[in-house]
């Protein structure tokens, strides 16, 4: 399977379940009441759109909905922000999901990368406040690919590594950004220009030494968890 075909494997079937988990991935993205952020035709996969008629027909869904407000600046460009009523359907959306303080890590699990979660990413998610997870280090008797998708149910944010460039981290990250859920983006300095096109748009922790990575996925993390 290509990576192309692991970002488009999960893909919210439902239109209403397309705008919720739309208005989930906006939500992450203008933490504050009042923010805006700036949207463009062209990254329509963001909101599960195969095209920019797709992703307007959401935008507009949205707005009538009464979920956010739109400002077009240009042609396919648009600022979106929440509405009071938005706002409060995603804290009707958090409040019927279980408080969590977990951390899901997806990440290569090749031996070269240990040093990187033990003094990285493991300790930056616990400097933050939160319990760190990598799905390999837990017990379980099922198929692996059902825990995953459990555990990033169970979180509250997910750090992906694409150090590697493994499908399965897209995949994960691919995943939990389709449920909402804030996904914080990391890579190796002398990997980052083999990042996927498809994710190069987002701001990554670039990191040197595993302690580089603890220090600044530590400040990631405060700076926009909550």
């Amino acid at each position: 399977m290509s990576t192309d075909d692991v970002l488009r494997s999960y893909v919210p079937r439902r239109v209403a379940e397309r705008l919720d988990r739309i208005l989930r991935v906006l939500a992450t993205e203008t933490r504050d009441p009042g923010e805006t952020v700036e949207m463009d035709s062209r990254e329509h996969r963001r909101f599960f759109a195969s095209g920019p008629q797709e992703w307007r027909f959401y935008v507009d869904a949205l707005q009538e909905r009464g979920d956010v407000a739109v400002e077009w600046v240009g042609s396919g460009l648009a600022q979106i922000g929440l509405t009071p009523q938005g706002w409060n359907r995603i804290a009707a959306m958090e409040a019927a999901a279980p408080e969590t303080r977990q951390g899901f890590v997806a990440m290569s699990f090749d031996p070269s990368m240990d040093e990187a979660w033990k003094n990285g990413h493991r300790l930056a998610i616990r400097d933050a406040g939160f319990e760190p997870l990598r799905v390999d280090f837990r017990e379980h008797n099922e198929k692996i690919c059902d825990v995953i998708v459990i555990e990033i149910r169970k979180s509250h944010f997910v750090v992906a590594d694409v150090t590697m460039q493994r499908p399965g981290v897209y995949f994960e990250a691919g995943y939990a950004m389709g449920r909402g859920l804030p996904v914080i983006w990391c890579c190796q300095a002398s990997d980052l220009a083999h990042c996927h096109f498809d994710t190069r748009q987002y701001s990554h922790v670039v990191w040197s030494t595993p302690e580089d990575l603890r220090q600044k996925l530590t400040h990631r993390i405060q700076a926009t968890i909550h």
